[in-house]
């Protein structure tokens, strides 16, 4: 299930990048921890304080915000959020480590992905494509650091999901969609008006509460000898 919630959450993602939704998949992430709030509160009994339940009303806001301006329902958003968000539950519960668990749900992915790389109708560049000069010999270069790049974060995800209530762990989350923001905005320039503007700045602000609580919370906790 692990390898499943996670290959299909990252298949979209290339998706939403590579035809231009990089804003719309930041959205997804930012909406995500949105949903890890309420899967840890109701199915895991976390108790949220007053500081969190108003980071998580201001960062819901924000995210209603951005759905009504958009005019249509951001079903990649969405469907990033629920499949992440999936991913997370069954790692928390499972047994294996950060490191087995990627390793397994890799190799259970492998075959997936040769098949894509095999056929001209799913994949617009086949294995048949990178074979033989410069060109192919930078996109297979490229596809191995995509690679590592893509394992290191998800082997510390694992292992932070084991560590933390998945609410906090939910809300520190929202640093990765600001860097996928930042790039769609500054580097694809993608459309980026008043109105999503103020819904991204009460994402921000819940953030911010979240994190001022947190550092208020971890003060306060005795040191143990």
């Amino acid at each position: 299930p692990a390898a499943l919630a996670i290959g299909v959450n990252w298949g979209l993602y290339i998706f939403a990048v590579n035809s231009g939704h990089a804003l719309e998949s930041s959205l997804g992430y930012f909406i995500n921890p949105i949903f890890n709030v309420i899967i840890g509160s109701f199915f895991f009994r976390e108790e949220l304080n007053r500081w969190q339940k108003t980071a998580f009303i201001l960062a819901c806001l924000g995210v209603l915000m951005i759905t009504f301006t958009a005019g249509r329902i951001p079903w990649i958003a969405l469907s990033l959020a629920a499949t992440f968000t999936a991913y997370g539950v069954i790692r928390k519960k499972t047994m294996l480590g950060g490191t087995a668990g990627t390793a397994v749900e890799s190799m259970l992915l492998i075959p997936v992905a040769i098949g894509m790389l095999l056929s001209s109708k799913i994949s617009p560049v086949t294995i048949f494509d990178l074979q033989g000069g410069l060109e192919p010999l930078k996109t297979w270069l490229l596809l191995g650091f995509g690679g590592a790049l893509t394992a290191l974060p998800l082997v510390w995800f694992a292992e932070a999901a084991q560590r933390l209530p998945l609410s906090t762990l939910g809300f520190y989350q929202y640093i990765s969609p600001t860097f996928q923001f930042l790039i769609a905005v500054l580097v694809f320039k993608e459309d980026f008006g008043t109105e999503k503007f103020f819904s991204f700045l009460c994402i921000w602000t819940g953030l911010a509460v979240f994190a001022v609580d947190a550092g208020r919370k971890a003060r306060l906790k005795p040191v143990e000898n």
